[in-house]
C-alpha cells in the first residue's frame, strides 16, 4: 500500500523549502524587537508563491525565541475595523493596537496576512509605519504579507520578495514529503513539473498531490510518464479548486492581455503587448498592472511579464477559445 497522501495540505503547516536566507533576515529582525528596535517587514510575492506559509514560519520563531505573536489573516475585501475585530474587540484603528500592546510592556510582532485584500491597504500601511518609526521606545514590530507591492515609501521598512522554487528547492520539499518512503520522484519529472510551473510552490505542491492520488499502490517511482499521462486530471482539479475563480475574477479586459503573455515561455514585454493587440501603450500597461497587483503575472525584468505557471496559462488559453 502506498499510504496517505504525503502532500496533504496542512493550513496550520509553517514547513517552508529554500527559504534559509529570507528566515535569516527575519530572526535578525525578531531580535532587533527583543532589543527594543520595531521595524517593519513586508513580503511580496505573486499568487502561490509561498507567503502565507513563510509568516507562519516566522510566527513559530518569533514564539520559539520567546516574543508575543498576533497573527491577523485578512480576507478580501475586509475593512480595518475587521480585523481589528479578529485581535482586539473595542479597537478602532490597527495603531491602537500597537500602542495598546506597546504600553503592556511585551515584546510582540504582530502578522498581518494579505494586507493588500484589506479595503484602503495603503493608506493603513502608510500609518501603521508612521506609528511605529514613531514609538521606538515600544517594543512592537508588524509582519505583512501583499501580493502587491504596497505604496509606502520608508527607508525603515524591510522587504522580502519570493522567488519560484529552483530544482534544489523543489527536491528539499519532495524529499522532506515522502521521508522513509520506498517512494522515488524521476528527474525529468521534477524539470517537467519546474518548466510547467515556472517554480510556483503552490503549482508544484498541488501537482504532486494529484499525481500521488493517481498512481496504483505497487508503484515506487513518480516520473515524467505519469505526468504526462495525468496532464487532463491534473487540468480539470487545477480548473475546480484554483485557475477557474481566478479567472472568472478577471474583467474581460485584462484577460485579454493575461492570453497573450500565456504564449511566451520567456515572458512579454509591455510594448510587444500593445503592439501585438493593437492597443494604446498606457491603457495596457495600466491592465498588465492590475494582472501583476492581482498576482496572475510576474514582473521577471523591468517592462518584461510572465504568467505565473504554464499550466495557468494554458488554462487561459482554453478558456480563451485558442491552443
Amino acid at each position: 500500500m502506498k499510504g496517505p497522501n504525503p502532500f496533504a495540505w496542512n493550513p496550520e503547516n509553517f514547513t517552508v523549502f529554500g527559504r534559509k536566507s529570507e528566515i535569516g533576515l527575519f530572526v535578525s529582525f525578531a531580535n532587533a524587537t527583543s532589543n527594543g528596535q520595531p521595524g517593519i517587514l513586508i513580503v511580496t510575492g505573486e499568487t502561490g508563491s509561498g507567503k502565507s506559509v513563510l509568516l507562519r514560519n516566522f510566527k513559530h520563531e518569533t514564539e520559539r525565541l520567546g516574543l508575543q505573536s498576533i497573527y491577523i489573516k485578512v480576507e478580501k475585501g475586509e475593512k480595518e475595523t475587521d480585523l481589528i475585530n479578529k485581535a482586539f474587540y473595542e479597537m478602532k484603528h490597527l495603531e491602537d493596537v500597537i500602542e495598546y500592546i506597546g504600553n503592556h510592556n511585551r515584546e510582540t510582532i504582530i502578522f498581518i496576512d494579505g494586507i493588500d485584500r484589506l479595503v484602503g491597504a495603503d493608506q493603513v500601511t502608510k500609518r501603521i509605519v508612521e506609528r511605529i518609526y514613531n514609538s521606538w521606545r515600544r517594543r512592537v514590530s508588524v509582519v505583512l504579507s501583499s501580493t502587491r507591492n504596497l505604496k509606502v515609501q520608508s527607508d525603515g521598512v524591510r522587504n522580502i520578495n519570493l522567488k519560484g522554487f529552483a530544482e534544489q528547492d523543489m527536491t528539499e520539499m519532495i524529499d522532506s514529503m515522502i521521508g522513509d518512503s520506498e517512494l522515488k520522484v524521476g528527474k525529468e519529472f521534477l524539470h517537467s513539473v519546474l518548466d510547467d510551473s515556472c517554480g510556483n510552490q503552490k503549482t508544484v505542491f498541488m501537482i504532486c498531490w494529484y499525481i500521488y492520488e493517481k498512481i496504483k499502490d505497487n508503484e515506487k517511482m513518480i516520473t515524467k510518464g505519469h505526468y504526462l499521462n495525468y496532464l487532463p486530471y491534473i487540468m480539470e482539479m487545477f480548473s475546480i479548486e484554483w485557475f477557474g475563480q481566478m479567472y472568472h475574477e478577471t474583467p474581460k479586459a485584462q484577460r485579454e492581455i493575461l492570453a497573450a503573455i500565456a504564449k511566451s515561455r520567456d515572458g512579454m514585454k509591455v510594448s510587444e503587448i500593445a503592439k501585438k493587440l493593437k492597443k494604446p501603450l498606457g491603457p495596457v500597461s495600466t491592465l498588465v498592472n492590475r494582472l501583476a497587483d492581482d498576482g496572475q503575472v510576474t514582473r521577471i525584468e523591468r517592462g518584461r511579464y510572465r504568467i505565473i505557471s504554464m499550466l495557468y496559462g494554458k488554462y487561459v488559453l482554453q478558456r480563451q477559445g485558442r491552443t
